[in-house]
């Protein structure tokens, strides 16, 4: 497990009324993000039954007063393909627009997990149910993976401590492309009967698929829609991992991608925010045929963001998103843009909340996407006038358009959550945080070779300890301590001057002052 430091501009000379002015989840915080790399979530087995790691990258902010933050789970595109590879240019965790978006999430206060998910099917399979069913299991298997993520989460709060900070009642899924596909499904499939054996999704070659509605997706072989083994752990195209935890998200976000089928959405479903170019030549905005990127052939019919989240708004469910006036240029330009589209081919605003309609100059999905153009060398485009400066410009839209709205539906306090790089940049001596100053100790203070971390409390150990220099950055970090209640902090060369020491409980986080000298 690998862990990088990404650093950012520090704010120097700041008013205090001007930091508590900025809005977490929706403004970029002056804190720098921790990203922790090839954390594993679970194991499963691939297309052949060989058993692989679920691997994720964990980008969170660098230094933050809050014990618990809202967890987006972001899950990358790639047609279900392995990648990048010759054939294609994304299909990884490391995307360059994954890698942009996770550490913009983590800026505005969030913890990001990039997670990679088991991939691989025919898109070269000439005849059309063999390349529908290959997809449709990728797919299932992405769902899958994604859910045993959310699993993995809430089995760490339970316990480990809960390593990352995490809120397991804020979890939202965001899906790129084809990792829109499991976002919208992980938000609205909840049952097998009437989902997944509709008539399109009828497997012709079982024995009786006019009487028995042999699905495409067999679950004695790849088990529920969960991940989870029905009564069989180990199953021959799927192990069951974290049982006994939820799955369950609290809000969905589509960058492109589509719904298997728009009938999935019921009432009572997660809100969904969706933004999807009109023209996407690959996922329909409306309903109407998934098409291979790599092939030009025919997959199967879903429907795009346009149908599901129109739905989703017919039906309620985001509801909560239109209890407040969007004034924000972002909202302005979703809802009066001029579409055009199938079955609708009169201009016209669309004015569906949670939806924002791209016009594109060229008809291309990637919006948000860049890559080296030499690596990989063979890599494809359908658009050759892709930079870095126009998809970053895309992510400020996402931003901008996706995070009020995180707010809004899953009700996040804006107001708090102080950084404690703001502290140090501008104010080093503002008051010390605590949850509570008399349950944890800390001495000698100032120290010279280690420093003593002491809960009083024998319900409450200590979890995790934290260590910062007076730049923000982290400089020790210590998990799973919760054996004991008292934890010696080796010094380790560490240079003289000012730190801010936080450790972490089940009760909440407590920030002090230290001085090494």
């Amino acid at each position: 497990m690998k862990k990088l430091i990404l650093i950012a501009m520090m704010v120097h000379g700041t008013l205090m009324s001007d930091l508590f002015a900025q809005q977490r989840y929706q403004n970029e915080g002056v804190t720098g993000v921790t990203v922790i790399t090839d954390v594993i979530y679970g194991n499963n087995k691939d297309l052949s039954g060989n058993p692989e790691n679920l691997k994720m990258d964990i980008y969170e902010p660098l230094v933050d007063s809050l014990a618990e933050r809202p967890l987006i789970i972001f899950v990358h595109t790639g047609s279900f393909l392995a990648g990048p590879s010759a054939l294609q240019c994304t299909g990884s965790k490391t995307d360059s627009a994954v890698v942009e978006m996770c550490t913009q999430f983590a800026k505005r206060g969030y913890v990001a997990a990039a997670i990679s998910y088991r991939l691989g099917w025919n898109p070269f399979d000439t005849d059309q149910i063999r390349r529908m069913k290959g997809i449709l299991n990728a797919a299932y298997r992405g769902i899958q993976d994604a859910r045993t993520c959310v699993r993995w989460f809430r089995k760490d709060v339970t316990l480990s401590g809960n390593t990352y900070g995490i809120d397991t009642s804020k979890i939202i899924m965001v899906g790129q492309g084809t990792g829109g596909y499991v976002s919208f499904a992980c938000a609205s499939m909840d049952r097998f009967d009437g989902e997944m054996n509709l008539p399109k999704f009828i497997d012709p070659d079982c024995c009786c698929p006019l009487t028995e509605l042999c699905s495409v997706i067999d679950t004695a072989l790849s088990g529920d829609m969960y991940g989870l083994g029905m009564g069989a752990p180990d199953r021959p195209l799927n192990t069951e991992n974290h049982p006994g935890y939820s799955s369950e998200i609290h809000m969905a976000v589509n960058l492109g991608g589509a719904l298997p089928d728009s009938t999935w959405l019921e009432v009572g479903d997660v809100p969904m925010v969706g933004l999807h170019n009109v023209d996407d030549p690959f996922a329909p905005y409306t309903t109407d045929w998934v098409i291979v990127p790599l092939t030009g052939k025919l997959v199967v019919i879903v429907s795009g963001s346009h149908d599901a989240i129109r739905r989703a708004n017919r039906l309620g469910n985001n509801d909560i998103l239109k209890t407040v006036t969007w004034s924000d240029p972002f909202s302005i330009r979703a809802n009066t843009v001029l579409v055009s589209h199938l079955g609708d081919t009169i201009p016209h605003q669309e004015n569906i909340e949670g939806l924002f309609p791209l016009i594109l100059p060229t008809p291309s999905s990637p919006t948000w996407e860049w890559w080296d153009p030499t690596n990989p060398i063979a890599c494809t485009t359908n658009d050759p006038n892709l930079s870095k400066v126009i998809s970053l410009a895309y992510i400020d839209t996402v931003m901008g358009y996706v995070n009020p709205r995180i707010v809004v539906a899953l009700g996040l306090d804006t107001t708090g959550g102080r950084y404690i790089s703001e502290i140090f940049s501008c104010c080093v001596n503002a008051i010390e945080e605590n949850i509570d100053p008399g349950s944890i100790t800390i001495y000698p203070n100032p120290a010279n070779t280690s420093l003593t971390i002491h809960s009083k409390d024998p319900s409450d150990p200590i979890l995790v300890i934290e260590l910062y220099n007076a730049t923000g950055q982290m400089v020790r970090r210590v998990f799973n301590v919760n054996i004991t209640s008292r934890y010696v902090l080796k010094r380790k060369g560490l240079p003289n001057g000012l730190y801010m020491i936080k450790v972490k409980t089940k009760e909440g986080n407590t920030m002090k002052k230290v001085v090494f000298e």
